[in-house]
């Protein structure tokens, strides 16, 4: 039985027809009225695979029935019926699309009002661990009942929780109810959550829908009923499930954090944030949204449902991916599932079994999962990259925002890492010392589970998280600047907000640059040319010419702008930063370089937050005869990886006494695997680096970059860990270097042969043993106070 209903009805009747694929005999069904209705598919006992059609000329294909079909086949059509589902009933492709929806015949559901006003409902709460939790589910439980909710029966089933305080908890709440009948299951062992919710769906009254409760939630006034009026909206929908603080694809305000199985709980919205988002959502009332899939926490199950499906699968033991099989099966049999999108239950997660529990029950189910359903994955990847929920995850974040913070600092940045994020870090620290001040840090980058290009913002101080796609970033932003917030920019890089910042930046919000690499100037960022050392900046028709030569990072849809016009491009990045109320350097190089760029803009030095105590030069190594080097951070061409190693095959090739240790991720490590001068230690955390110095036991730390940067957080570690530090005098480095006198400078370009220079360079800093000296000096000017003192 077909029972349809779609937008584009509404043009009139359609006509169906099935097509046997082995005879290619078609027959003609009827057609369905614009007002929607049922039809009847008679299949042969015996048929091959049949098209089912619609159409003037039944040429558009809803649907194929494989009756006998091997095992792939039937997957493959399962595949192609799940794409007709995730269709947006709003989107302009379904106004030639009809999506199918096959529903028990005849049910008598369809004739109820549409919110299934007459329908009972019993809730199912499968009950384990967690006595505080359990209560406090209960004590929700109660209240909505109290306040008229849509509940007629509640069934507790205790999986032998062992412990007598639940028996106390169980006994009171039982007694409390007096409209509501309460009965209380007892298993006589411990059977695990799928055998407990299967006892409690078959102890219901089979005329009532089923919801089954975690016993780990707290659920609002009214959730019932608005549950029930999301699973009855239309005909054919088997389950309807809320929004959450934690529930996989539904969390709020973030999804991706919960979206894979081994994902870990990042931090959530708090019981009375959720409480407060409820009321809001039932006021604005949301339609239901399609879902792949019903989640188990809190999952209203319709009668006709569980009658056409059957009840849950005992094979998946002590839980976890039950409730996901029983929804694709259901989809399988042309049934959907909804969110209801104007309910939010919380969920405290993992009670019953523990988080480590939960993971290894999960490495044993999911893969069985996505053995029996292939498609599945993808289909999740398809519901978070397109999002239908982007809307309240947006304003759910923002709401909890406004609640607790008076000044915002919007932080655009990239997200690749490096001295950026910790600078990122250093400030945000700085402006979060006051109470009410929040950092939010907003970079573009893919998604690693959807595939997605976006934005991912983090409320540094809370943790939450929000991702969007580039087009609602701006109108984040927007909706922002008009809350009770004072809203500043803070804009640490092009490639990391990409195009949309232009935009976001002509509103009426303050902003500042922070500066932390060439790219207002030079789109290849490190003004490094094809040579793999400094271009000496010469001039805008050579770095045309380059930038259309050479790979540039990314910079979204302004790549062809970059190479077709490089000089529009940086007379727009002149404007941007003119206009800035600061545009902030690390270092008085930085400076020089980019005045003769810009000389309009603001520029000022403030040197970032950096280790401010005195230091002391304390390992300037021994008297051995091998010269033991050490380098740190990443190496890519930019850092000096031609030049290391071309100083490892000079090392070999004249048996000369040194020995090099690379500490950080090296570009093309596999060209230093095989040279026994050179040892590879990896990425470390920034707090090991000490130590790993110490084991190595370096006479110095030589920093080999040959473009001039901005400043070096790996320098000032490397002096904080008491070790003279040896470069090119170039950049910043090589102006801290000069300053303090912590070390020495080589001459750049760099010469061919560095062995005699570096044993030269050993001989200098051994004389350094003893000097103390600041690795950054201490100053009040913080330019992120006078960028909120701005109007």
């Amino acid at each position: 039985t077909l029972d349809l209903a779609d937008p584009a009805l509404t043009h009139g009747p359609v006509s169906i027809t099935t097509e046997d694929l082995s005879t290619r005999i078609r027959t003609s069904l009827g057609t369905i009225a614009s007002s929607g209705g049922t039809i009847r598919i008679p299949i042969p006992p015996h048929a091959g695979p049949l098209i089912l059609c619609a159409g003037q000329d039944a040429q558009l294909e809803l649907a194929r029935l494989l009756p006998q079909s091997p095992a792939h086949q039937v997957a493959r059509a399962r595949a192609a019926a799940r794409q007709t589902l995730l269709i947006d009933p709003g989107a302009p492709e379904s106004r030639n699309h009809i999506a199918p929806r096959l529903p028990v015949a005849d049910a008598p559901s369809h004739r109820l009002h549409p919110t299934g006003a007459g329908r009972g409902v019993t809730v199912v709460v499968p009950i384990c661990k967690g006595v505080l939790e359990t209560r406090d589910c209960l004590a929700s439980l109660h209240a909505a009942c109290t306040g008229h909710d849509a509940i007629d029966a509640i069934i507790l089933v205790d999986d032998a929780s062992l412990d007598p305080a639940m028996d106390i908890v169980l006994a009171t709440q039982a007694a409390l109810h007096e409209t509501v009948k309460v009965t209380l299951l007892r298993q006589p062992e411990r059977r695990g959550f799928v055998q407990a919710i299967t006892a409690g769906i078959a102890a219901a009254d089979p005329s009532h829908d089923v919801i089954l409760l975690n016993a780990d939630t707290v659920v609002p006034p009214r959730f019932a009923a608005r549950l029930r009026a999301a699973a009855h909206a239309r005909p054919g929908i088997a389950s309807a499930t809320p929004l959450s603080n934690n529930a996989t694809v539904l969390s709020l305000p973030d999804a991706q954090s919960h979206a894979q199985p081994d994902a870990q709980m990042a931090p959530t919205l708090t019981q009375a944030e959720l409480r407060t988002l409820d009321t809001h959502l039932e006021r604005a009332h949301a339609p239901p949204v399609d879902i792949p899939t019903g989640i188990g926490f809190c999952l209203y199950l319709r009668r006709e449902a569980l009658a056409d499906i059957g009840g849950f699968d005992p094979g998946w033991g002590q839980g976890y991916c039950e409730e996901v099989d029983w929804c694709l099966r259901a989809r399988d049999r042309g049934w959907s599932h909804v969110a209801a999108a104007d309910l939010a239950v919380y969920h405290h997660g993992s009670v019953s079994f523990g988080t480590a529990a939960r993971a290894a029950i999960l490495a044993q189910n999911h893969p069985r999962l996505e053995a029996r359903y292939p498609e599945y994955q993808t289909e999740l990847r398809h519901f978070l990259a397109t999002d239908p929920l982007a809307k309240p995850r947006a304003e759910t974040f923002r709401r909890t925002l406004e609640a607790h913070a008076t000044h915002c600092l919007l932080h655009f940045t990239h997200a690749m890492g490096g001295g950026t994020a910790i600078l990122v870090a250093a400030l945000a620290a700085r402006f979060a010392v006051t109470p009410g001040h929040a950092n939010l840090v907003c970079a573009r980058t893919t998604d690693s589970f959807s595939g997605a290009d976006i934005f991912h913002i983090t409320w540094v101080e809370r943790g939450l998280s929000l991702r969007m796609a580039h087009t609602g970033i701006d109108d984040f932003v927007r909706e922002l600047a008009v809350t009770n917030l004072t809203l500043r920019i803070l804009l640490h890089s092009l490639t990391g907000a990409g195009p949309a910042i232009r935009d976001i930046l002509t509103q009426p919000i303050p902003y500042a640059v922070y500066v932390h690499d060439y790219q207002w100037s030079c789109p290849r960022v490190t003004v490094v040319d094809h040579t793999g050392l400094h271009c000496n900046e010469p001039g805008l028709r050579c770095c045309q010419l380059c930038v259309c030569a050479n790979p540039t990072p990314d910079f979204g849809s302004e790549g062809d702008d970059i190479r077709a016009d490089l000089a529009g491009w940086i007379t727009a990045n002149d404007r941007l930063l003119t206009a800035a109320v600061a545009v902030i350097v690390p270092s008085h190089d930085t400076l020089i370089r980019l005045r003769r760029q810009f000389p309009t803009a603001r520029l000022r030095v403030v040197p970032p937050p950096d280790h401010t105590e005195p230091a002391r030069i304390s390992r300037a190594g021994d008297r051995q005869d091998i010269t033991r080097i050490a380098v740190v951070g990443g190496l890519g061409l930019h850092q000096g990886h031609d030049i290391l190693h071309r100083l490892a095959a000079a090392i070999e090739a004249a048996h000369a006494p040194i020995e090099i240790d690379i500490f950080g991720a090296a570009e093309h490590a596999e060209a230093f695997r095989h040279r026994p001068c050179v040892r590879l230690h990896g990425p470390y955390a920034r707090a090991d680096l000490p130590g790993l110095l110490t084991e190595a036991h370096p006479h110095f730390v030589f920093f080999p970059a040959i473009w001039p940067q901005t400043w070096s957080f790996a320098l000032s570690d490397v002096w904080q860990a008491g070790y003279p530090a040896i470069a090119f005098d170039i950049g910043a480095i090589a102006e801290r270097i000069r300053t303090t006198g912590a070390g020495a400078l080589l001459a750049f370009p760099p010469e061919h042969n560095l062995i005699a220079p570096l044993l030269q360079a050993r001989q200098t800093v051994a004389a350094l043993a003893g000097h103390r000296f600041h690795i950054a000096q201490p100053t009040s000017d913080n330019p992120i106070n006078e960028l909120f003192q701005s109007r």
